[in-house]
């Protein structure tokens, strides 16, 4: 056999697509998250139904487009289905004539059916702000951001075609916010100086031709913002959503209204009542003004709903409704019926942003209610005993009711055990104590849960000094916390009561406000960026260092700062492991150095880098001596991850999950620690082109491993498992030591592995790409082959099959031929070949010719082999068939020489001797006499018919199915007559032949007689006398042939015969 050895030589080779890091666990579910929908306008129809549109994700859980119908008792039009895909909400609501349903935004108008089935869309309308729809059912749209002045005020068509002649003669010189129609009148407001050329200030009217009609003259106008106009019947025009300081050079005191000519309405003026903030959009209900507004009431300064009579003067007889500040976002939604008022997406007490119903009185009316949903959103994680916290918007997740914030298990799904059963309105942060309770900031309130979410009484805090609201807070390690408001900071005991030993003074100050940002450093010292000047009344420069007790430390200095930009956004600020400090915002002066907003500083303040990172960049988190960064990349639109070094250098090992490539808003990360490898992130992500609002993920943060070279050859021989360890390459990891690394075997072609054994396949030579990564147990390596030259090995021959014959005739041969066996040998030709045919049970072999024993008949077994002039193979077992075939009778002799006497001779089976293999000898056999001329058989006797001394019978056995061939059966005739007629006697002698004796009969034996034994040359062998009538002759001294016998009476008679002696 060949002794070759393997030499496998490895090339690793980096393939196209590697097995990324950054990976998005699959397994981590983020549950469904329900928050109150957003109603941004209503509209009820003539048959009595309401449209309203918003953030509507959900109605009766069922999933819409932002769309619905509800009946006046508030239940769900079941039939009503709008499905089409809008690039922006619908803003705009009106009706015409025909029942059919007109619907714009900022970027389309379009029409639908009183279905929900989208009749026509035009989505190449830019900044539509409004629209009216006259009786012929043209429709006035108001438009803004526009650059063409004709398209500022623009009439289509009730199939939405532009109508040429109005739009070619209507022009303003800036946008348009509102437009109504009273009458043959078109009413606009906005931000305009001109219309159609003609000066005029922020309201005008028109005709319906688009002229202007010049007896509507509102003087000067304001300065202030007019957001919309609503027309009394008497021409009368009331202004909202905004706040009018004053109009035409005259104080007002937040709402004005224009008499039919412009001019302001000084006795509504003098009866309205005072406001403290901008009213909402306006209605008029049976001579009476709905509006709200901010201003202090009977339940302090709250936005209240109110109503005003005709004269601008507060209706009593209407209770205020308290209502939300999401009324200056959405405006203000009010339906009227017979009996009442239907008030969407506004309501403050209750659930947020539902349908309630009220009198005319102001009076809750039970039992109304619109079950509106929209998909909430997270905004911050935590974790805590392997359980997840999350914060955000939202008052059901999954199928439990949960406001604002829930408990996860580790795969996302809701752990029923803990529910925030008290509506605190949107919580900003959550931190937890050492006794693992839950401290949280929401709105003006700061409190501690227990938990299970009950609120804990132990815990009480109050705004003092200049806090009005907790926008950040820390927990230190003495359980004291340090808290951060708008204005300033401070430090807590532990109860939530003012910590006075805190030394912070007059804490910041100057012209820009308070802090934004703080972050500590390993000795505990904390370091404080934000837009004040001053701390404790000593000028800094925006970017402090303070002692534990709240003293300045004058060691950290940082000269002067930030020194330009517009600073009073915020400053993010990061303090690394080593110390070091990483400020970003939106500035972009240094210590009178230009830069884009973002520096990194040493631990006291010394500046490290400047301008090394993109601008608007934001350090996520530190992760393994660099930093995850997200900035806005400006190409894109979208916020995007990168993660560098801490000289700025770019981690080029970063791999960005998709998810993460592109973020349309900035996002929340979260480690549970410094050393931890993944992270949860709260974002705005891009799925499959579909943007789903602040979700969750889990993402790993660690950097795949490498394999950079091999070490050494792999020897093996051909056929023979072998394997592969990390020790024979050189690996790098970023974030392990090689010691926790793991070599991975692949799967490929023309191998196979078994555990950690690579198999090459059987017979298999030439290169083998084997593919091998590295993995640290999180990520791996991008896969690399090993190339492996195989060199071919003599294989033993193996005979598979044999096609040749396999069954035969008893006593026929059978030629073997080695073109009839199927033979398996990779490296050589049957040609080459020559078999090997050794003799076995019951059959012989001569030059592979097989020979069976004779008669026999059954199974051969032949052991087969083939040698390829190296190796031989093993036996291949084949079994032959012989069948049986009948063997004819052979008579070989018979068992005696019968005498044929006076009554002739019958011939007997036994005294025959056969053979035949396939028969028993002589059950059912069968004797056959043929005819002959020396006999006559008559009834199975045979009479001689002539005189010699022997009579020879032709005769056939047969064995039922093959006679055999004839046999000359002999016979002796006993009588022995003299030559001489006259002087002749008979005598019987027998046996005939003999062998030890011969006895001869006669009567006509004399008293004296005389026997002579002569041999065949003549010789005279035995002479004697006998007187009896029987002679017994002994014959055992001569040898067997044929002899002659002469007997002489006395009487002078003689007779001569012959016999045979037998051996």
């Amino acid at each position: 056999m060949k002794k070759n050895i393997l030499l496998i030589s490895i090339n690793l080779l980096l393939l196209i697509n590697p097995v990324k890091s950054q990976q998005i666990d699959l397994d981590f579910q983020t549950p469904e998250l329900y928050d109150y929908a957003e109603v941004y306008e209503t509209l009820k129809l003539s048959n009595g139904q309401i449209i309203v549109i918003g953030d509507i994700d959900y109605a009766n859980d069922k999933p819409v487009q932002g769309v619905v119908k509800i009946n006046p008792d508030g239940s769900l039009d079941e039939n009503f289905e709008f499905n089409h895909d809008l690039a922006t909400p619908i803003a705009n609501l009106a009706e015409n004539s025909l029942g059919e349903i007109i619907f714009a935004s900022r970027r389309y108008l379009g029409k639908m059916n009183n279905d929900g089935e989208l009749l026509n869309i035009d989505e190449d309308f830019e900044g539509i702000t409004d629209l009216a729809i006259q009786s012929d059912d043209k429709i006035v749209l108001s438009r803004s951001f526009v650059s063409n002045p004709l398209d500022f005020i623009t009439r289509v068509n009730s199939d939405l075609s532009i109508d040429e002649d109005f739009s070619a003669n209507t022009s303003a010189n800036n946008s348009i916010s509102s437009v109504e129609i009273k009458g043959d009148k078109i009413y606009v407001s906005g931000n305009f100086s001109q219309i159609n050329g003609k000066p005029i200030n922020d309201i005008a009217k028109l005709n319906l031709d688009g002229t202007l009609d010049e007896t509507f003259d509102p003087g000067s106008g304001t300065n202030d913002r007019v957001g919309e106009i609503k027309v009394q019947e008497d021409g009368k025009v009331l202004i909202g959503n905004s706040y009018i300081n004053s109009f035409n050079d005259i104080m007002t005191d937040g709402m004005v209204r224009l008499n039919a000519d412009g001019s302001i309405d000084q006795s509504f003026a003098d009866n309205f009542p005072q406001i403290n903030g901008p009213t909402s959009n306006i209605f008029i209900h049976e001579n009476k003004i709905y509006l709200s507004a901010f201003y202090e009431g009977l339940e302090g300064y709250e936005i209240y709903l109110f109503r005003l009579n005709m004269d601008g003067s507060r209706d009593n007889s209407f209770v205020p409704i308290i209502i939300n500040d999401n009324v200056y976002e959405n405006g203000l939604n009010l339906v009227f019926e017979n009996d009442g008022l239907v008030l969407g997406g506004n309501v403050s007490s209750g659930p947020f942003n539902l349908f309630s119903k009220y009198d005319f009185q102001g009076s809750s009316i039970a039992g109304f209610s619109v079950p509106l949903a929209q998909k909430g959103s997270f905004s911050s994680i935590k974790k805590l005993n392997d359980k997840l916290y999350v914060i955000g918007s939202f008052y059901q997740i999954s199928d439990q009711t949960s406001y604002n914030l829930a408990r996860l298990n580790l795969d996302g799904s809701v752990d029923p055990e803990f529910s925030m059963q008290q509506n605190l309105g949107g919580i900003f942060q959550i931190e937890f104590t050492k006794e693992e309770k839950i401290l949280l900031n929401a709105g003006e309130s700061f409190i501690r849960l227990n938990k299970d979410a009950s609120i804990d009484p132990d815990f009480s805090y109050e705004n003092f000094k200049d806090m009005s609201g907790i926008s950040k807070f820390h927990i230190l390690e003495n359980d004291k916390i340090m808290i951060f408001g708008p204005n300033n900071f401070y430090r807590l005991n532990p109860d939530g009561s003012e910590d006075i030993s805190y030394m912070n003074g007059e804490g910041t100050g100057g012209p820009n406000g308070g802090s934004t940002n703080f972050a500590f450093q390993s000795d505990g010292k904390m370091i404080v960026s934000g837009i004040f000047d001053s701390y404790d009344n000593q000028p800094v420069s925006g970017i402090i260092r303070l002692n534990e007790d709240g003293t300045l430390d004058e060691s950290f200095d940082v000269n002067n700062g930030i020194t330009g930009g517009f600073i009073r956004s915020p400053l993010y600020l990061n303090v690394f492991s080593n110390d070091s400090i990483f400020i970003s915002g939106l500035f972009d002066e240094y210590d009178g150095q230009d830069t884009n907003g973002v520096v990194q500083l040493g631990p006291d303040g010394e500046l490290l880098t400047l301008n090394a990172f993109p601008n608007q960049t934001i350090c996520l988190t530190e992760y393994k001596n660099s930093m995850l960064l997200q900035f806005y990349n400006d190409s894109l639109k979208k916020y995007v991850w990168q993660r560098r070094y801490f000289d700025g250098s770019v981690d080029s090992t970063f791999v960005k999950p998709s998810e993460l490539i592109n973020l349309s808003a900035a996002s929340q990360l979260y480690r549970e620690s410094s050393t931890s490898k993944t992270a949860y992130v709260v974002g705005r992500f891009d799925v499959e082109g579909e943007s789903i609002s602040r979700n969750i993920i889990k993402v790993s943060l660690n950097r795949a491993p490498a394999i950079d070279s091999q070490l050494e050859d792999i020897k093996v021989l051909e056929d023979s498992a072998f394997n592969i360890t990390k020790e024979t390459f050189t690996t790098s990891d970023v974030d392990d030591p090689v010691q926790n690394l793991s070599l991975i075997l692949m799967d490929g072609e023309n191998y196979t592995l078994n555990s950690d054994n690579i198999i090459p396949d059987q017979d298999y030579n030439g290169d083998l790409n084997i593919n091998i990564a590295l993995t640290d147990g999180l990520d791996t390596s991008v896969t690399f082959q090993a190339i492996a030259k195989v060199e071919p090995v003599n294989d033993v021959p193996i005979i598979t099959a044999y096609s040749g014959m396999t069954v035969i005739n008893e006593d026929d041969s059978l030629a073997i031929e080695i073109g009839k066996l199927q033979i398996s040998d990779p490296d050589n030709s049957v040609d080459n070949m020559r078999m090997i045919l050794l003799d076995g049970d019951n059959y012989t072999v001569d030059e592979n010719v097989v020979y069976p024993e004779l008669n026999y008949y059954g199974k051969l077994k032949l052991n087969l082999r083939v040698s390829d002039q190296v190796d031989t193979s093993n036996a291949y077992l084949t079994e032959i068939t012989v069948s049986n075939v009948n063997d004819t009778p052979n008579i070989t002799g018979q068992t005696e020489i019968p005498e044929i006497n006076s009554e002739g001779l019958e011939i007997k089976l036994n005294q025959l001797t056969v053979t035949d293999p396939d028969n028993t000898f002589p059950n059912d056999f069968s004797l056959n006499i043929l005819p002959s001329d020396n006999y006559s058989l008559s009834e199975g006797l045979i009479t001689s018919t002539t005189e010699a001394d022997t009579l020879e019978v032709s005769l056939t056995v047969s064995d039922g199915q093959i006679e055999s061939d004839v046999y000359i059966f002999k016979a002796i005739t006993s009588f022995i007559t003299a030559s001489k007629d006259k002087n002749s006697i008979q005598a019987r002698a027998y046996p005939n032949p003999a062998k030890n004796h011969l006895t001869i009969i006669s009567e006509n034996f004399g008293i004296r007689n005389q026997l002579v034994l002569i041999n065949q040359r003549g010789l005279k062998l035995k002479e004697v006398t006998f007187t009896d009538k029987i002679y017994h002759l002994n014959t055992k001294d001569i040898s067997p042939g044929m002899y002659f016998i002469r007997i002489k009476t006395d009487n002078n008679q003689w007779l001569e015969t012959k016999f045979l002696k037998l051996d």
